[in-house]
């Protein structure tokens, strides 16, 4: 689902005129955690490895729930408002 949801960020954030250069993260060899029972709580350990190589902090954090019972599709459309915002 999360391939899904960057696609809807991503497709706003062109709408809105944001350039997007997608980066497949689980296919870079950084000696960290890959797995969701290797994270606990957070977003993995190889995102916050790859945003501290690249120097960047991340100033906000989405928390997405409920995409099994029926959300996803509010899910979408909210990812893609995020994107259009450039947040």
């Amino acid at each position: 689902m999360s391939h899904v949801l960057a696609a809807a960020y991503a497709k706003g954030a062109e709408a809105a005129g944001h350039e997007v250069k997608p980066v497949a993260l689980a296919r870079l060899e950084f000696p960290l955690l890959k797995t969701q029972q290797e994270w606990r709580g957070d977003m993995p350990a190889l995102v916050k490895g790859f945003l501290a190589f690249c120097g960047v902090s991340p100033v906000r954090t989405t928390l997405i729930g409920m995409v099994e019972g029926g959300g996803a599709g509010s899910w979408l459309e909210r990812m893609s408002a995020l994107g259009r915002a450039a947040r």
